[in-house]
């Protein structure tokens, strides 16, 4: 409703340099000289300092319950000064592929982390992205997966037993450390919390043969 300001915001899409028109139409139901036409020039010009490559992100520290599926992770790539700056990834990375390789300043390096096959264990390698007119490439994204087996094994060390319900007693009322890799690992009954009634749950598993924490595989 009038009077309002029509906010244009410039994208920037991977074009060549130079200068690109289109236009916007105006229309409001009740004047006499609807629609309006408003045409936008957008000029792409090179940079004038050398590009410099930042990426958002250079680390994934990913912990994952065996056979529980592929994760996605991203990382935009960003040019610390105003210009173009082309780049590309490369991995050579077995649990790795790469969905998108390429692209320009604001876009993402995008890969999928597949750990099928993979045992319980730590898995760390890493990949590079590199923009030619960039004076600091190439640069280094480090991925490390910590792969767990068991809901309740809460020190990581592959079996359940009474040091794992000493670490949950020191977690839950001593401020202890969280369960290893990552908390999922003490939610035994899967409701995603770790509290009182996953400690019963697992008093009952070892001592008076109850079910089997939930989501594990035996």
């Amino acid at each position: 409703v009038a009077p309002r300001m029509v906010t244009i915001t410039a994208l920037t899409p991977n074009v060549a340099n130079g200068t690109y028109y289109d236009s916007i139409i105006v229309s409001a139901i009740n004047a006499t000289n609807t629609p309006q036409k408003v045409i936008v020039q957008y000029n792409k010009i090179p940079g004038t300092q050398v590009p410099q490559m930042i990426l958002v992100k250079s680390g994934f520290s990913i912990p994952r319950q065996e056979d529980k599926g592929p994760v996605l992770i991203s990382t935009q790539v960003v040019n610390r000064w105003a210009g173009c700056m082309p780049w590309t990834a490369s991995e050579n990375i077995p649990w790795l592929s790469l969905i998108k390789n390429s692209g320009e300043v604001g876009e993402s390096v995008v890969g999928l982390v597949d750990i099928t096959g993979l045992t319980m264990g730590t898995y760390k390698d890493s990949f590079y992205v590199q923009a030619p007119s960039a004076s600091n490439t190439p640069q280094k994204i480090v991925v490390e997966l910590r792969i767990w087996r068991f809901h309740g094994d809460c020190n990581w060390d592959g079996v359940i037993d009474i040091e794992d319900i000493t670490w949950m007693v020191d977690y839950m009322f001593n401020r202890g450390p969280v369960p290893l890799p990552e908390y999922a690992v003490g939610d035994l009954n899967c409701d995603g919390k770790v509290d009182i009634s996953d400690l019963t749950y697992f008093v009952d598993f070892l001592w008076t043969f109850g079910p089997i924490p939930c989501g594990n595989p035996y």
